[in-house]
């Protein structure tokens, strides 16, 4: 964090009152700093998922994390959470459930990966479709 404060520090441009923002390699600190309050913010809403309603920030931080984390498992109370309300979740989202099949929702939340593919609407890999014959 240290270290984005001596950027914002430095990085005013007075000719054009605009800041420079660095790139690359310089801006490694913001990327920690953003893994580590999904860390927090992750078990907050892991936590809330045994006894309270998740809302749309929940629900948005729990896909956030599962982009950066597709191959981590699903905490227990967080998957029976998603199952039981996957329609509420689903609306929340923005999703058309159904389009994805709700017999999914079960057996695609073991890791991470299988909330994206689930609640995210994410298919296989692009290409030409193969019909058998």
């Amino acid at each position: 964090m240290q270290k984005g404060i001596n950027q914002a520090k430095t990085s005013w441009n007075p000719g054009k009152q605009t800041f420079d923002i660095p790139s690359g390699k310089q801006l490694d600190w913001a990327k920690v700093v953003q893994n580590k309050y999904l860390d927090v913010e992750m078990k907050k809403i892991n936590s809330k998922s045994k006894n309270q309603k998740l809302n749309k920030k929940d629900l948005q931080t729990i896909m956030n994390y599962a982009q950066s984390h597709p191959k981590e498992d699903v905490p227990k109370s967080l998957k029976e959470y998603l199952i039981q309300n996957r329609e509420s979740v689903s609306r929340d989202l923005g999703i058309d459930l159904a389009t994805n099949g709700i017999e999914q929702v079960g057996f695609g939340i073991q890791k991470f990966g299988g909330v994206l593919n689930t609640y995210g609407g994410y298919r296989g890999p692009k290409g030409k479709k193969v019909l058998f014959k």
